[in-house]
């Protein structure tokens, strides 16, 4: 029995957790994206992450081009999962940790001088319990949802008054 709770539990857990992520991105529109915008140089390493910002640019209208006054770099990506085994003690009954975590730093440049620039993070970590053979290492859908949340945040960080400000 105290199986099957536990297994409503993580249910309930990730759920709310999907639910609170997604929650608010859906009012994302292109009718709110600064005009300045509309044409970016988007440039920095070349992986899935980047082609998931050139994704959200689009859905944007913004148009991915490479001689405009605004460029967005995309630099220092950094991206790991981690399962972090209690080094003092070969104790397999004791829990382990796993972590997901993902990192990049943006800069915005107008005409070749920084406007902005913004560090970003996230991670998600979960407990391992190796005694009960109870694994809850991060999901694909929870690195998935973690990837998006950063996505959002670059959205809002992009379209803020700060930046247009200057």
């Amino acid at each position: 029995m105290s199986h099957m709770k536990r297994h409503i539990q993580l249910a309930i857990i990730t759920i709310t957790t999907l639910l609170t992520v997604a929650c608010g991105f859906h009012f994302r529109s292109a009718k709110d994206w600064p005009a300045s915008l509309d044409k970016l140089n988007v440039s920095g390493i070349e992986n899935p992450f980047m082609g998931q910002i050139k994704n959200l640019l689009s859905t944007l209208n913004v148009k991915v081009v490479g001689k405009t006054p605004y460029q967005l770099i995309i630099s220092n990506y950094q991206d790991s999962l981690e399962n972090n085994q209690n080094n003092q003690s070969l104790d397999t009954t004791q829990p382990s940790l796993s972590s997901y975590n993902i990192s990049f730093t943006a800069q915005l440049l107008k005409n070749k001088k920084v406007v902005s620039s913004h560090a970003f993070s996230s991670s998600i970590s979960s407990i391992n319990n190796n005694d009960a053979n109870i694994s809850l290492r991060p999901s694909q859908i929870q690195i998935s949802l973690v990837k998006e949340n950063l996505l959002q945040e670059l959205y809002f960080w992009l379209k803020s008054t700060q930046i247009h400000s200057s």
